[in-house]
């Protein structure tokens, strides 16, 4: 889309006049009943002509004589039939592939993780991070007394539960000879667990060297 390039072309953008008349539409006139054909102003066009020209230069293009310009400045504004879909593509880091009938719903899918926040580390400790809460676990070994337990990242806010279980119950042989655990001072950051074993005399100690495995649950 270019500006009108004429001979009798002004190089300033003329002021529109004081309108009269209603706003409505063309007509051709009826010379029989001696109606005036509309007449096509130079404002009029001046002002089509501006505003087809905004939208190209709103797309960065440069105005020439392409036929074609209006068209490419709206679908590099707006984008065209696909474009949503290539940029979720692009956003998911996925190659567009006229052959994959799952890619779209793959990229559907890795976009709706990212923006729920799914998040995951998995391994002896880690924790998966959900929506409306974490989940974390890992495992430790206890010292004499109080053993001090680290979260692999910090609650937001708080820890809601601390669960201990025994990673090999050793002790539970013949005669038995159990173990209890115990939860206290739990923060965003961690908290601290305590081991006894109940001897063959009925009486607990601490104990160290016992294994155990953790879950806390948080948000």
């Amino acid at each position: 889309m270019q500006r009108i390039q004429d001979p009798t072309a002004v190089t300033a953008l003329p002021a529109v006049p004081t309108l009269s008349g209603p706003a409505g539409y063309f007509s051709g006139g009826n010379p029989t009943g001696g109606i005036p054909a509309t007449r096509v102003r130079a404002w009029w066009l001046n002002m089509i002509q501006e505003e087809i020209l905004n939208v190209v230069q709103a797309a960065g293009l440069a105005p020439d004589a392409t036929p074609t310009q209006l068209r490419q400045a709206l679908r590099a504004l707006y984008g065209g039939p696909n474009e949503w879909l290539r940029r979720i593509l692009d956003e998911v880091g996925i190659t567009p592939d006229i052959n994959n009938q799952h890619l779209v719903l793959n990229a559907l899918n890795t976009l709706f993780i990212r923006r729920h926040e799914f998040t995951n580390v998995l391994g002896n400790n880690g924790y998966m991070r959900t929506p409306g809460a974490i989940f974390q676990w890992g495992a430790s070994i206890s010292t004499s007394g109080t053993t001090p337990v680290v979260f692999p990242i910090a609650f937001p806010t708080a820890p809601l539960s601390v669960i201990i279980t025994e990673q090999n119950a050793q002790g539970w042989g013949f005669p038995p000879a159990p173990t209890i655990y115990g939860v206290s001072d739990s923060t965003v950051l961690g908290f601290n667990a305590y081991a006894a074993r109940i001897q063959t005399n009925g009486i607990p100690g601490y104990a160290a060297g016992l294994g155990f495995s953790w879950i806390a649950v948080g948000y």
